[in-house]
């Protein structure tokens, strides 16, 4: 099996201009300069740990651009671009696919298949989607066909609350994973023979797993205490403008493994 390793290119993108027009559940609208500043300090922290990040212009008639994650679903040397679920963030994946294939080989996804890279976790030779309001069916078969091309298998996950799968879970190990028990009952997961921890505060559950490092939210102290008494080195930042728009520190980059790896 291939090895979790820190990715060796990130994608992100700048923050709208129009990012309070962004969907979301809460009727609170996220401020815009302290999302920009957030967002510097996320591009900051991953070049500070000796990743190269590249960043997008931002998409400013497209409020929910700065999510990245959800356009695309990178396996090896190939890149899956989804077809979002939201109708009004079907405009992201061209500028996705312009950057992507400049490196990587394309393949598009078409209606009536629907996924959010948001609900799909890597887990070594697995993976795992949730079967969320912004992934169909149909989405989750293209996704399986373009996967096992690189021997991965496929495994739906129902997503009853939040807005995707890495809302409630996200990898901190090759073999660990950590869940928000409100969200997700994390017997699905120590039935698949991973080891749990439960996130402390929603926000706790989404981190990002570089190597040795965690990259988790500000919003999550609690978590972040329980993963370092663990052993973890966890570096915390501030993403709570992303949090108010229902995004974490996964939404926010597309990630590309090494040859022979799996990143988160």
């Amino acid at each position: 099996m291939t090895k979790l390793a820190p990715p060796v290119h990130v994608l992100t993108r700048g923050v709208s201009a129009s990012f309070a027009q962004c969907l979301r559940e809460s009727s609170e609208a996220p401020d815009l300069a302290r999302a920009r500043q957030q967002h510097r300090g996320y591009v900051d922290c991953l070049r500070n740990l000796g990743l190269t990040v590249h960043v997008l212009p931002a998409l400013d008639q497209a409020p929910d651009a700065v999510f990245v994650e959800d356009t695309a679903v990178l396996v090896d040397s190939r890149a899956l671009l989804t077809h979002p679920g939201a109708q009004a963030r079907r405009c992201e994946v061209a500028t996705i696919a312009a950057a992507l294939g400049q490196r990587m080989t394309i393949q598009q996804m078409h209606a009536p298949a629907c996924l959010d890279g948001g609900d799909v976790l890597r887990i070594g030779h697995r993976l795992l989607v949730g079967m969320s309001r912004r992934t169909n069916g149909e989405g989750v078969d293209t996704l399986a066909k373009f996967a096992i091309r690189s021997g991965l298998m496929t495994q739906t996950i129902p997503v009853d609350a939040g807005l995707h799968l890495k809302s409630a879970v996200t990898a901190v190990a090759e073999q660990t994973v950590i869940v928000d028990p409100a969200a997700l009952d994390p017997r699905l997961f120590q039935r698949m023979g991973l080891d749990v921890i439960e996130a402390r505060e929603p926000a706790g559950a989404n981190v990002l797993a570089l190597g040795d490092v965690l990259v988790t939210s500000r919003a999550a102290p609690k978590t972040n205490a329980l993963l370092a008494s663990k052993g973890y080195r966890v570096i915390a930042i501030a993403v709570d403008e992303f949090h108010t728009a229902d995004g974490a520190l996964t939404c926010l980059s597309l990630r590309t493994a090494a040859p022979g790896t799996w990143c988160c």
